[in-house]
């Protein structure tokens, strides 16, 4: 793998051992900005010039001197004095997004206000990212570019170097791409618990309390599903759940956090104000001017409502190993105009606890969705300990895992999955796997066993349509419910998944299952849910094939370790991000649907005629992910 692609957890440990010198480290991560900035713009500003000095001198720097992070980058949010800066909202104000995009979909926000540092962690331009929060400014971007984000208690960190907006309400956090790292960062500023936690935590047997508090009606679809599959995931690893109310005195948490919000900018920004006023956005300068008209005794009743139920919330939290609530109303919103809400972060930042965003679900459009963790104030390592364990299930279980699938499939990773579902470790996927993705078998006719057929659709291709991910979220709904956990994956492929990419008006859909030949574990549930077998093919991935009438769907089985599947998603997430392959592919398509009507030929015939253009793109996306061995 790449040295850009480490965590920072594996970097250190090659840079110690001698394996990896920090200018190649620094190589690795400055070739990667550099060919990543023009889409993703993480950086407000970036010297790769002198990066690349300091990697050298870092290099020389004896063995007996070096610091526990010798070596590391760190991406930082720019309202911390430092440097190389990541790009931020005006003094990280809640209104207008940044330049940055969203690494896994560019037409959608990377969240904020540490857009930066979040969008180039989550495209591995670096191991960590520093952030702060004063809404949702952590929490936010962690779900929105599946990740992990880390809201330590409030004053447990030092602040000293960032620009305050709000003294009551500031906490700097932390982003990385899994909870080891969290816990590098934690060791480095000292967080400590009163009570240290044991060597390890389990899911089975702990209990969790789901609370949705008042802003629950924001809630969107992919959010809702999120929470009901983390519950699920849960149950069946032995945990206990309940869902639980909060009093409610706590239903003016939101109410309250936005008094101090804009009572305390109104004395951040009074410099700013009096010096530039006309440089100032008028959200910021309404603050000064309390244009929300916020009185000194709503003020105090903030300050003093909200301290009031710091320990109730403490107190119910004791009583759980871990608060499990939302962290965003749905997926990442499209556009850069907005960094999205911060509605379901407010109350708990305003309530000072420790907060920890597990990635692992998605949205209908294949987007990330992140779940928060809260523990009790000052139970920050016990919280990482907790949400360790919890993303270990999330992961590989929530339906959202392309990256780091893909990253299986490249290295001798030091991190486990364990679950039984998916039948694969991560150290048993070497390069040996990574040729598995590249080399295609070829479907030998006589090995297909016909069920049943259904009536041949006209090949036609038509114009995107915005309602696609919609569709495929009924259907993916429809299958959750027919099959529960026996449905490890279900994922929205082919080219309806691809905003903006003209296509047959067809839902592509890939299930993983156990085990594609024990059909008696999922074909019965998924013909009482209307599919229709249609035909198996054993030699060919193990795949079986499905179909739905309404909305029209083509559903593939196969098992999780299927390379095919691989495939399917590395296609679709290239497509999203090349406009230029995506064109092609169109054209592609749209002459092999013209000559196979001329012709009167069926649908396969039809794929035949476009299988070149497909794997000349393939072709290119091998390369560009570093697959040994491409075949084309």
């Amino acid at each position: 793998m790449e040295p850009h692609r480490l965590t920072a957890t594996q970097a250190l440990s090659s840079i110690k051992d001698g394996s990896l010198t920090v200018e190649q480290y620094a190589q690795s991560l400055v070739s990667h900005i550099q060919k990543r900035d023009p889409t993703v713009q993480a950086w407000e500003y970036f010297d790769s010039e002198h990066v690349l000095q300091e990697a050298k001198r870092l290099d020389g720097v004896p063995l007996q001197e070096r610091g526990e992070l010798h070596g590391l980058p760190i991406a930082v949010k720019d309202i911390i004095y430092t440097k190389g800066k990541t790009t931020t909202t005006e003094f990280a104000s809640t209104q207008g997004g940044p330049k940055t995009h969203n690494p896994h979909d560019p037409k959608r926000t990377p969240g904020g206000s540490s857009s930066g540092s979040a969008a180039a962690v989550a495209d591995f331009q670096a191991p960590i990212g520093l952030g702060s929060q004063t809404g949702g400014s952590t929490i936010r971007p962690g779900s929105f570019n599946g990740i992990y984000s880390f809201k330590p208690t409030w004053n447990a960190i030092s602040r000293e170097g960032q620009k305050i907006y709000s003294a009551t309400l500031d906490t700097i956090g932390f982003f990385a791409r899994c909870v080891e790292d969290l816990e590098l960062m934690a060791n480095l500023f000292g967080l400590e618990d009163d009570d240290t936690p044991g060597d390890g935590f389990t899911v089975k047997g702990a209990k969790f309390a789901i609370v949705k508090t008042v802003v629950w009606p924001e809630a969107g679809p992919g959010t809702k599903l999120a929470l009901e599959t983390a519950t699920r995931l849960l149950r069946n690893h032995g945990a206990e759940v309940e869902e639980i109310d909060l009093p409610a005195e706590f239903d003016r948490g939101p109410e309250w956090h936005r008094a101090l919000l804009y009572g305390e900018g109104r004395v951040t920004f009074l410099p700013e104000h009096r010096l530039a006023k006309e440089k100032l956005s008028p959200f910021l300068a309404g603050h000064v001017e309390n244009v929300n008209g916020i009185s000194r005794a709503a003020q105090l009743e903030a300050y003093d409502g909200i301290a009031a139920l710091r320990p109730k919330i403490d107190k119910i939290a004791k009583e759980y190993a871990a608060i499990l609530t939302p962290s965003v109303i749905d997926e990442a919103p499209v556009g850069l105009e907005s960094t999205g809400s911060p509605a379901f972060n407010v109350m708990w930042t305003a309530l000072h606890t420790p907060v920890v965003n597990i990635p692992g679900f998605r949205g209908a459009n294949d987007m990330p969705i992140g779940l928060s963790l809260i523990a009790p104030r000052y139970q920050d390592r016990r919280l990482l300990m907790v949400s360790k364990a919890v993303g270990a299930i999330f992961e590989p279980e929530g339906g959202w895992n392309v990256p780091k699938y893909v990253e299986m499939l490249k290295l001798n990773c030091e991190r486990k999955w364990t679950s039984s579902k998916l039948r694969f470790l991560t150290e048993s996927w070497t390069m040996a796997a990574a040729h598995e993705v590249t080399t295609m078998l070829e479907v030998d006719e006589k090995d297909i066993e016909i069920i049943a057929m259904r009536p041949q659709k006209p090949i036609k291709i038509v114009e995107y349509r915005p309602e696609w991910p919609a569709m495929f979220a009924e259907v993916e709904k429809r299958i959750r419910q027919a099959l529960g956990d026996r449905a490890v994956t279900i994922q929205h492929v082919g080219s309806t998944s691809v905003p903006g990419l003209a296509a047959k008006d067809v839902i592509d859909v890939d299930l993983a299952v156990a085990d594609p030949a024990d059909e008696e574990s999922y074909v019965p549930g998924l013909q009482a849910a209307g599919f229709v077998f249609l035909f198996r093919e054993p030699t060919w991935y193990q795949h079986r094939f499905f179909h739905l009438e309404e909305p029209y769907t083509n559903l593939h089985v196969f098992g999780s370790d299927s390379s095919e599947m691989v495939r399917h998603r590395l296609f679709r997430d290239w497509l999203r991000e090349h406009e230029d392959d995506r064109e092609r592919y169109a054209a592609v398509k749209r002459e092999a649907a013209e000559a196979a009507a001329a012709a009167g030929e069926n649908v396969q015939q039809y794929n035949n005629r476009k299988e070149s253009g497909l794997r000349d793109i393939l072709q290119r996306i091998f390369e560009a992910h570093g697959f040994s061995n491409p075949s084309a």
